[in-house]
């Protein structure tokens, strides 16, 4: 499935980056879904710096579950989703995404289907990777620390 797909290549690329700690908090795709399971996250006994959200709607319910808690986001928690849908973008939320290329899912999977009916036998369970580049917003946007002495640093 999709999202199990999904779900196991963000835990590898964590893994990959040394980052073992992980909470998870299950939803259903769903806005009050992603705000109801942001609030547990967030009140539980070691709430996260970083969400990430399976999808955009529950992206946008973190979002609001964050600030329900009287947090801002992205300075006391960054929230990510994926899909890019147009909300994300909408300046109250601006919204850091994954951007999936629906045109060029249908384009593979309409090649795959004509290759079948040509008679073509292709391989059971293959996997097809789609470019699904990061759209970066103000939700995972933090300002530089100041430094000691309220200067901010600079490298010469």
């Amino acid at each position: 499935m999709a999202s199990e797909d999904r779900f196991a290549g963000f835990l590898g690329g964590l893994m990959l980056e040394g980052i073992n700690d992980v909470a998870v908090a299950y939803g259903d795709f769903r806005h009050d879904e992603g705000f109801e399971a942001t609030k547990k996250l967030l009140t539980g006994r070691k709430p996260p710096d970083a969400i990430f959200c399976a999808n955009d709607l529950m992206a946008l319910g973190a979002m609001e579950g964050a600030k329900s808690c009287g947090l801002r986001v992205p300075e006391d928690v960054m929230v990510a989703g994926f899909d890019d849908i147009p909300a994300a973008a909408w300046p109250s939320f601006n919204l850091t995404t994954i951007r999936q290329d629906g045109d060029a899912m249908i384009r593979r999977a309409m090649d795959l289907l004509t290759r079948m009916i040509d008679g073509e036998q292709l391989a059971g369970n293959s996997l097809h990777l789609i470019s699904a580049p990061l759209v970066e917003r103000g939700s995972t946007a933090r300002e530089p620390a100041p430094s000691a002495t309220g200067l901010q640093a600079t490298k010469a």
